[in-house]
């Protein structure tokens, strides 16, 4: 059939002939299925026994209905859904990509017509130019968008490099956190060192601060207590001495026999009388003719012993004797080498740690003391009871004890409270003439300060003075000290003229 005149199996978009290509597919295929078998490998020809038997077996190796299925696959209609898929895939293929896009079904012949001998010189300068399929697309199989193996093999392989990002995270994170860790314990070890060092100021700021307490004790000027209050103290200590002294010589009965001076008590009561009243006072309570006399002197006489006891307690330092003694050498010592305030706080801290260690103890050796004391000048006066001082100290303790306790408030005033200058309570010696700057008659007799004579002489100390002393610089450009004393409260005394008028 020309293809002038019949056109049906002509497709000009497609650039070939349908009609030939079928003629060609047909003795193509039936060349193939009348070809002989492939012989095995041997060189030289073929005898006729393998001849004949390729010959008797062409044709059995293509049936006709498979050559005719075979030409069937050549035809191209217009609509590419009729083809048969290729391959070994049981499933239709979803897209086929048509003609126009230049694809070709793989398998099949390349029909489309190529540029010409002459435009095939002409691109290449005239010279002859191969094909090159590399990029040729008609050559890329189609891809597969359902292949289930293909998406689970991409799906492992984002999962592998999901997986590696994480470790390389995770190391990245260890790494860090051991910086951290190493960090963190350099810190803790600076912090121990820091909190060490802190714990090490803190005992220092103590330390130094209980020394600045210290100091302070020692530098201090301040006054715990006032002139007027130790002066109220005292006086209270002496009403209490006069009120027990009273009561006394009231309640006891003395006996009119005459001293036995060969008893032992008696001679102890003697001696222990004459150190605070005198050979002369001694002698006026060995009186038996004159009640009124014996009274008033044996009242006097208890008045001066128990003040001169209250005295001697609160002047010691010690309950020892040479322990009282060497403080007493000390304190001198401490008051020429440094400044009144540092003197008296030396005074008042050691009178504090060695004189009232026990209280109990300072009380009762101010109990014993007064007891014994009262004990010999009422023996004196005629009190002969076997068990005079069990007797005393059953109806009197409680006086005695308070007297005792008003004498350690003034001690411990005086001794601690009062840094500034040196206080001191004090009894006028017997037989001493009568001063009117530091006594006062006990019987307010005016004329007392006018008389000057040998009977102006004190016989006793009823109440106790109180007196301030303090070195002062003997001139103003003079490093050298004088002591200057002066009387806050002057003593009462009791003048021999009294007694023997």
């Amino acid at each position: 059939m020309d293809k002038d005149e019949d056109r049906t199996f002509y497709r000009p978009e497609l650039g070939f002939d349908m009609d030939e290509d079928i003629k060609s597919f047909d003795t193509s295929s039936e060349q193939v299925a009348r070809g002989p078998r492939p012989a095995p490998y041997r060189l030289g020809h073929r005898d006729e026994e393998e001849v004949a038997y390729s010959e008797e077996e062409d044709d059995s190796f293509f049936r006709a209905e498979e050559v005719v299925a075979g030409a069937k696959l050549c035809k191209r209609e217009e609509d590419p859904s009729q083809c048969e898929p290729y391959g070994p895939r049981d499933e239709p293929m979803d897209e086929i990509q048509s003609f126009d896009q230049q694809y070709n079904m793989p398998g099949t012949f390349e029909t489309r017509q190529g540029p010409g001998s002459v435009e095939t010189r002409r691109r290449g300068g005239g010279k002859e130019k191969k094909p090159n399929h590399r990029n040729d697309r008609r050559m890329t199989p189609l891809p597969r968008k359902d292949d289930q193996f293909q998406r689970l093999l991409q799906e492992k392989r984002n999962l592998i490099a999901a997986l590696s990002h994480t470790q390389t995270e995770a190391s990245a994170l260890h790494r860090k956190t051991e910086d951290l860790q190493r960090e963190l314990h350099g810190a803790g070890n600076a912090l121990a060192r820091e909190q060490a060092h802190r714990e090490e100021d803190r005992h220092l700021l103590e330390t130094r601060a209980e020394e600045l307490r210290n100091a302070q004790t020692f530098l201090t000027k301040a006054d715990t207590f006032s002139h007027a209050d130790i002066k109220t103290m005292v006086d209270s200590l002496n009403s209490e001495i006069m009120q027990l002294a009273a009561f006394m010589t009231d309640s006891l009965h003395f006996s009119d026999t005459p001293l036995d001076l060969s008893d032992q008590d008696t001679c102890n009561a003697i001696d222990r009388a004459k150190c605070s009243l005198g050979d002369r006072m001694v002698s006026l309570l060995q009186v038996r003719n004159d009640p009124d006399l014996r009274e008033l002197v044996l009242q006097v006489s208890l008045q001066a012993a128990i003040a001169r006891t209250c005295e001697s307690i609160i002047q010691r330092w010690h309950q020892e004797i040479k322990t009282h003694k060497m403080f007493v050498r000390l304190y001198d010592d401490v008051k020429k080498k440094n400044t009144p305030a540092v003197a008296g706080r030396w005074r008042a801290m050691t009178r504090a740690e060695t004189k009232y260690t026990s209280e109990g103890d300072i009380q009762q050796l101010g109990c014993n003391l007064i007891l014994t004391n009262s004990w010999a000048v009422l023996r004196l006066a005629g009190l002969m009871t076997v068990d005079a001082k069990s007797l005393l100290e059953r109806d009197f303790g409680a006086r005695i004890l308070e007297i005792s306790k008003l004498t350690k408030r003034v001690d411990q005033a005086i001794g601690e409270g009062i840094t500034s200058e040196d206080l001191a309570v004090f009894a006028i010696e017997h037989d001493t003439r009568f001063n009117p700057t530091s006594m006062v008659d006990a019987n307010h007799n005016l004329m007392s300060e006018m008389i000057t004579d040998e009977e102006t002489a004190v016989a006793c100390t009823s109440d106790l003075g109180l007196r301030a002393t303090r070195r002062v610089p003997a001139s103003s450009d003079s490093q050298v000290t004088k002591i200057e004393s002066r009387v806050l409260m002057k003593a009462n005394v009791i003048l021999w003229s009294t007694l023997v008028s």
